[in-house]
């Protein structure tokens, strides 16, 4: 099994991003909204077909591109995904908790790797098409969204190859290594 796959989550429906994102990205004290009470609506999600998505979010002139993929826990485990700075283990005995009691998706990290030409051309691909997605966020953030649909596997195994790094979510990569092992070593575990 490949250590980077296909994002095998669910992508809100373009009528109902705005609405959904909102409420989920604020805090509590900003927008009123108890976040771990928010509702589950499937009526928002689209198709849950794994795919590799490239996400663009834009701001006051800046923006920054990237690729929403799984990577299996295992390829942390064999130190294909390398960490930079040390974690409290308090803190993450913490997620592992949280988590338990509120079992969801994988856990989302910021992985960072030098792009390869693979990388570099399915970006430049996705930005000249029409985006699945494209809203105004919170913010003011402009939220952008293409699914690529040529390209995927090659791409996968270009990054497979690479070096990744964590470059924000140490304690909840440590936290998802930690549950792996504790829960047998799963090949599906991965982390978005």
């Amino acid at each position: 099994m490949s250590a980077v796959r296909p994002f095998a989550g669910r992508l809100v429906r373009a009528e109902r991003a705005q609405q959904t994102v909102r409420s989920l990205s604020h805090s509590q004290d900003e927008s009123g909204v108890d976040l771990l009470g928010v509702g589950y609506e499937d009526s928002a999600y689209g198709d849950p077909a794994a795919a590799v998505y490239v996400y663009r979010q834009a701001h006051g002139g800046a923006a920054y591109t990237g690729l929403f993929v799984d990577v299996a826990v295992s390829a942390i485990a064999a130190g294909l995904v390398r960490a930079h700075e040390a974690v409290d283990q308090l803190r993450v005995d913490a997620l592992i908790w949280h988590h338990a009691k509120r079992p969801g998706p994988p856990m989302p990290v910021k992985l960072l790797q030098q792009p390869g030409p693979r990388l570099r051309q399915v970006l430049a691909e996705a930005e000249a098409r029409e985006p699945l997605l494209d809203f105004p966020g919170p913010l003011g953030f402009q939220q952008t969204i293409w699914r690529v649909e040529e390209g995927a596997d090659e791409l996968l195994a270009e990054l497979t190859e690479s070096t990744l790094y964590i470059a924000d979510g140490h304690h909840r990569t440590a936290a998802a290594l930690a549950e792996w092992e504790q829960g047998d070593r799963p090949d599906e575990a991965a982390l978005m």
